[in-house]
């Protein structure tokens, strides 16, 4: 989860299970996706995020569902050197983010590569 582009958790008292897919649904087009469960092991610890700062308030309350995470990406090569790229990750509080009143989360970005 720490390599997400959206930097919502690190592995610090984190474990993550993420089964994913890719496929190619038309020519030059490469789509995975994947759908993740993260949970803390210890309770009495905080979650932490991606800069290594517990998340505010995580540390007073129990539960060790953390979030669920829903990823797609898509690649379409243009051309040999140009390509797009799309991202979507879609981070959905749990158990403990709730209790401590905090909220789902969404990334959305996209950039186009040039190879020289």
């Amino acid at each position: 989860m720490y390599y997400s582009y959206g930097l919502f958790l690190t592995p610090t008292n984190l474990l993550y299970a993420a089964p994913n897919v890719s496929f190619t649904p038309l020519k030059g087009v490469r789509v995975a996706a994947e759908y993740g469960f993260a949970w803390r092991p210890d309770e009495f610890d905080a979650v932490y995020r991606a800069s290594g700062a517990p998340w505010a308030g995580t540390q007073n309350v129990r539960g060790k569902k953390v979030a669920q995470i829903a990823r797609l990406q898509a690649v379409w090569t243009i051309t040999p050197r140009l390509s797009f790229t799309g991202r979507y990750e879609h981070f959905k509080a749990d158990t403990v983010l709730q209790r401590a009143n905090l909220k789902s989360s969404d990334f959305w970005a996209g950039w186009l590569s040039f190879r020289f």
